[in-house]
């Protein structure tokens, strides 16, 4: 932590000067009678303030021992260090994600709160705050509707898109994966065959609003360049590009 020095000069050298410091907040005594050390032969004494609370403001008197009191303000930039300390916040880096304040020392977590959202719901870091129905299966068709995509044969409620997604051997049809539009759009070269970790082509994603509920949310569709007649598992990797 960073060392608060509390400066005064008294003119004499030699003294014995002791420090009494208060607490603004209730004027109750932080530091009794502290001994105050001189800077070489000057005349001024020094004290280390280390018992001092940053969101605290102090008001210090010392008093030599010829009967000199000077007293002052502990540290008048004491208000610009409570402004860096209170913006000292860290999103955690756990799933959970969380505000942490921290002290001046950049490391004693003095704080911390779960970051929730309007309905009081944890959020998470890096994905979406709730999850959402992603759906995947096979068709003969070509572009799908609403209907179609909830007919789909698996779905799941999801935090994001990044998963494995299993289509069963059967009749040569499209595969299909279906996920809402806040999830990201995904690179059509990043559907990747779990066996044999080479790229399954898909085509550009078709655009449909679906209705889960009170919700209804646009949909991105992406259907497999060819069709396919035996099983496969298709990893989605954590790879979202912009369009």
């Amino acid at each position: 932590m960073a060392t608060t020095w509390i400066l005064t000069s008294l003119g004499t050298t030699g003294l014995t000067v002791t420090l009494n410091i208060y607490d603004l907040s209730d004027n109750s005594l932080a530091i009794t009678s502290g001994a105050m050390t001189e800077i070489a032969s000057t005349g001024a004494y020094k004290y280390s303030f280390t018992a001092q609370d940053i969101s605290k403001d102090y008001f210090f008197q010392a008093t030599g021992s010829d009967g000199t009191v000077v007293s002052g303000i502990v540290d008048p930039n004491n208000d610009i260090k409570k402004s860096l300390w209170n913006k000292k916040t860290l999103v955690g880096s756990s799933d959970d994600m969380q505000e942490k304040l921290y002290d001046d020392d950049g490391t004693t977590v003095i704080r911390t709160h779960n970051i929730t959202n309007s309905s009081n719901v944890q959020l998470r870091e890096g994905i979406p705050n709730s999850t959402h129905l992603v759906y995947w299966g096979k068709s003969s068709l070509t572009t799908l509707t609403e209907d179609q995509i909830e007919a789909l044969t698996s779905n799941s409620l999801e935090y994001d898109k990044v998963r494995q997604y299993d289509m069963a051997s059967g009749a040569a049809e499209y595969m299909w994966i279906c996920w809402k539009a806040e999830f990201g759009k995904q690179e059509t070269t990043k559907f990747i065959d779990n066996s044999t970790s080479l790229s399954i082509g898909f085509e550009d994603p078709i655009t449909v609003s679906v209705t889960n509920g009170a919700d209804t949310s646009n949909y991105y569709a992406y259907r497999s360049t060819a069709t396919e007649t035996s099983a496969k598992n298709i990893d989605v990797l954590d790879e979202e590009i912009d369009f």
